[in-house]
């Protein structure tokens, strides 16, 4: 993780975070796949990114927390989920490192009616039930609505992702990784 951390011009970061008036650096996550590897579309929760005091190191989907978010005063659990969810508002940065993946983006206006997230109290809360690569619109029909922003990213590109946005990423080359960096508004 250092040598990654050291590739990240965190000069240029600390500017784009005054000039937008962003809150503080969260975390960093390390996400890394091959060729057609697939995160099927989510947004960041608490299911997504939970936490407790006993394990610094959080694991899910292939990707691992390596600059963790500082919660020794929050409680354990639910309370730590949540400092990491939408209700304290969290925006990326996702720094292409290597390889290349294909990030679809999607308004929280068309997601939350038309991609069928999972309920809050569901192990799965984050994630769409409605599958984007094999859509089944007799079962999921709000999904024919859906649309959203398509980028490629390639090792140096910084994609924005705004927060409560969804986020569904396809990887296109035999080995791809990226930094997802958060940061509060």
């Amino acid at each position: 993780g250092a040598d990654v951390a050291a590739g990240i011009d965190w000069e240029w970061l600390r500017n784009v975070r005054c000039a937008l008036k962003m809150g503080p650096v969260r975390g960093a996550v390390l996400s890394a796949g091959t060729e057609n590897s697939l995160l099927p579309a989510h947004h960041l929760t608490g299911a997504f990114a939970t936490h407790t005091t006993a394990s610094p190191v959080v694991t899910r989907v292939g990707k691992f927390e390596v600059n963790p978010l500082d919660i020794a005063a929050a409680e354990a659990g639910n309370e730590a989920a949540k400092s990491l969810s939408n209700e304290n508002h969290c925006e990326s940065f996702q720094v292409q490192v290597i390889g290349r993946r294909r990030v679809l983006l999607i308004s929280p206006d068309v997601s939350y009616k038309g991609l069928y997230p999972y309920p809050t109290s569901h192990p799965f809360d984050g994630s769409a039930i409605a599958d984007l690569d094999d859509a089944d619109y007799s079962k999921h029909p709000r999904l024919a609505q859906v649309r959203g922003a398509s980028a490629i990213c390639e090792p140096g590109d910084v994609l924005f992702v705004p927060d409560s946005w969804w986020r569904h990423e396809h990887g296109l080359t035999s080995e791809h990784a990226s930094v997802e960096i958060r940061v509060g508004t």
